[in-house]
């Protein structure tokens, strides 16, 4: 077992599986491209500066020299970057399946903004970013052969893993509006539709 502050984990043996993790480069993602590292699966992490990505993949490697982890950079809130990042993936891991898929990267602006392509910004980066994503990488995404010495009856499908926070509590409504064509001025309170959203973008992997 490998102690996480007050949380324990088993060592499970990920060898021969992918992983990527949005958001890799700080917080609770770098975290998690750490473990996943440990255990023995290839992580590809995204996050949007270079330095922060080079910067989480060094520190996991100074713990874990043999870690296969590696960073191509992402922008969620923009779909250029999202489709660039999607293929960077797919040419990188070939016929590999993605055994992983942690959708962690998430955005609370301070100012009312818009993405490359017009969408408020939290919505953006928090649900059409990784809805879009989720699309992208489908062609490696679901079913694969058995792995060796895989439990009988263990699923063998991709697990998306989606992040969310609990700020939908603070919301009044949780409407159609993710993209809160109000006030500007009211930013600081209104990333919580978009965070509705989040949970809403979940799509499910095909057996």
């Amino acid at each position: 077992m490998r102690r996480v502050g007050t949380f324990e984990h088993p060592r499970v043996d990920l060898s021969g599986r992918v992983a990527v993790v949005t958001g890799g480069s700080g917080g609770m993602g770098l975290e998690a491209c750490r473990a996943l590292a440990e255990m023995g699966a290839r992580v590809i992490l995204g996050a949007r500066h270079d330095k922060s990505r080079e910067a989480a993949c060094q520190a996991i490697l100074k713990d874990h020299p043999t870690a296969a982890v590696e960073h191509a950079a992402l922008d969620l809130a923009d779909l250029a970057s999202v489709r660039t990042f999607a293929d960077e993936v797919l040419a990188r891991i070939g016929d590999t399946r993605v055994h992983i898929f942690l959708q962690n990267a998430g955005l609370w602006p301070k100012k009312y903004a818009r993405s490359a392509q017009g969408h408020e910004i939290t919505f953006a980066t928090n649900v059409l970013g990784h809805f879009a994503l989720t699309r992208y990488l489908m062609p490696r995404l679901g079913p694969w052969e058995t792995a060796p010495g895989t439990q009988e009856g263990a699923p063998q499908t991709t697990r998306v893993v989606v992040v969310t926070g609990d700020i939908y509590h603070q919301t009044d409504s949780c409407t159609p509006d993710f993209e809160w064509q109000g006030d500007p001025a009211c930013v600081g309170s209104r990333p919580q539709r978009p965070t509705c959203g989040t949970p809403l973008e979940t799509v499910r992997v095909p057996d």
